[in-house]
């Protein structure tokens, strides 16, 4: 998975104080640096770097949603951030998801989840696999109070944490009966828990639908006859709804694919490509859209975001002109009014009206 190098929003702010869960200030910063992951959580939005932070471990970032300006910056000694990969947020917590491999003190050469304050960015525990088989950590969600994360190879293919106490629920072994095979990223809806797998053992894409109270296994899902030869590259999932993006076999191939989260029934798949926006490679839900980017490969140039009905998949609009800043943009939430999308090479937030697709701010 591709991560993306963004430089801090230090023209907005002027300077960020890098904090750490104990209180202590660690030294100014102002610089993204390998962003992976986007999350909203009540009026901010917190965006991960793999790099960065104290020892070069990665750091934390969040922004208020309605100004830009950067509210705090995690990543001191003691918050003990190991490369962070993914993030989630939920009822006044923020989960990041750590590959693990840090060059600092005792990190663990697996993957953690590092579980922070959402309204202090205090540290609050950090939870560990059991055996410590978190070795390719890969996506992270919650459903309740239980935290989810799958591993994209290894032994483990997924594992439920309590999120009150971080205790380890079950470890959902990787392929056998439960198929999880590469999982590149996860969802909750309607009691269950959506594992999207790049690939099964005949080299072919796939959905895992697990039970959230027991971890039992539901079915497989196919969502689109082109993940037989491609791999499901994204997941979300609002309401009663689940999206499934297709990385796709050509550049006019490249559905999503729309699944009824009651009967995890396909309702219908829509191909994303539209003017020169193609494969996609994260989407994002707010309010009744859905906003798909794609980072500029392999023919179209510098990336865009298409905005779709979330539940027809009709176009709304295409984001992705040069003046709008794209550079292949990676991740992307939705928080509030505002769309956030983080470019790869531009080293850039760009924050978007998700009224009306208009651009409201380049953050370098």
């Amino acid at each position: 998975m591709s991560v993306s190098r963004i430089s801090m929003l230090a023209s907005l702010v002027g300077v960020a104080v890098l904090t750490s869960s104990c209180g202590s200030v660690g030294p100014a910063s102002s610089d993204f640096n390998s962003v992976s992951a986007i999350a909203s959580a009540g009026s901010d939005v917190w965006i991960a770097s793999q790099y960065g932070g104290y020892g070069n471990s990665g750091s934390i970032s969040e922004l208020s949603a309605s100004t830009g300006l950067v509210v705090r910056v995690i990543g001191a000694q003691a918050d003990r951030f190991a490369n962070p990969v993914a993030l989630a947020a939920s009822g006044g917590y923020v989960w990041v998801l750590n590959q693990g491999g840090g060059p600092m003190f005792d990190h663990s050469p697996t993957g953690t989840v590092t579980e922070l304050n959402a309204a202090t960015g205090a540290l609050v525990r950090t939870l560990r696999a059991p055996g410590g088989d978190l070795s390719s950590p890969s996506a992270i969600a919650v459903s309740g109070s239980d935290v989810w994360v799958t591993n994209f190879q290894g032994r483990s293919g997924a594992t439920e944490f309590e999120g009150s106490t971080g205790a380890a629920i079950r470890d959902i072994g990787a392929g056998g009966t439960d198929s999880i095979y590469g999982s590149v990223g996860v969802a909750a809806a309607d009691g269950k828990i959506w594992i999207a797998n790049e690939s099964l053992s005949a080299g072919n894409g796939s959905i895992t639908i697990l039970a959230a109270t027991t971890g039992r296994l539901i079915r497989v899902v196919y969502p689109a006859a082109s993940l037989a030869s491609s791999g499901t590259v994204g997941i979300v999932a609002a309401g009663n709804l689940v999206w499934v993006a297709d990385g796709g076999n050509a550049p006019t191939d490249n559905p999503v694919t729309i699944l009824n989260a009651a009967t995890d029934v396909p309702i219908r798949t829509f191909n994303t490509t539209y003017g020169a926006y193609h494969p996609p490679n994260s989407l994002a839900v707010g309010g009744k859209d859905l906003w798909v980017t794609d980072n500029g490969s392999p023919n179209a140039g510098n990336g865009g975001v298409t905005e779709f009905d979330r539940s027809t998949g009709a176009v709304v609009r295409a984001v992705g002109s040069a003046a709008d800043g794209f550079s292949s943009p990676e991740v992307i939430a939705v928080a509030g009014n505002h769309v956030w999308i983080a470019n790869n090479q531009a080293n850039s937030v760009i924050e978007l009206s998700a009224a009306t697709g208009d651009l409201v701010k380049i953050i370098t």
